[in-house]
């Protein structure tokens, strides 16, 4: 009778911990996707290899200065439309291009300042 109850609350045990499993893995995968799900531009710390002079910010380190909108690709720091790794399709190859700050240099405001006031 012993041997009886003791299989008996064997079983229920680890039906409860394979469960406990289940639940933490799926936490898991629930924490990494809201991670990697699109977020303000604002909440995005990305970072990125590159420099400024001391207290200095460009749209690729201070999120708030990106373009409300315009999707932010987190695995290579540029916009998803500029980022050629991902999507190389759309390059265009006949234009220069700033790799200092991931954009075409003819719109590089940061290279050239008076191109930000002019819309480019």
């Amino acid at each position: 009778m012993t041997m009886t109850r003791l299989h008996w609350f064997r079983g229920p045990a680890v039906a409860g911990l394979v469960f406990t499993a289940l639940v933490l893995a799926a936490c898991d995968k629930e924490t990494d996707s809201s991670a990697s799900s699109d977020e303000s531009p604002q909440s995005v710390v990305t970072p990125a290899a590159h420099t400024h002079d001391s207290g200095e910010t460009c749209y690729m380190c201070d999120a708030s200065k990106r373009e409300a909108g315009r999707l932010w690709c987190r695995e290579h720091a540029r916009y998803e439309d500029r980022c050629w790794i991902c999507q190389p399709q759309l390059e265009d190859a006949s234009r220069p291009y700033c790799e200092e700050h991931f954009l075409y240099e003819d719109e590089c405001f940061l290279c050239d300042p008076s191109r930000a006031s002019s819309g480019g």
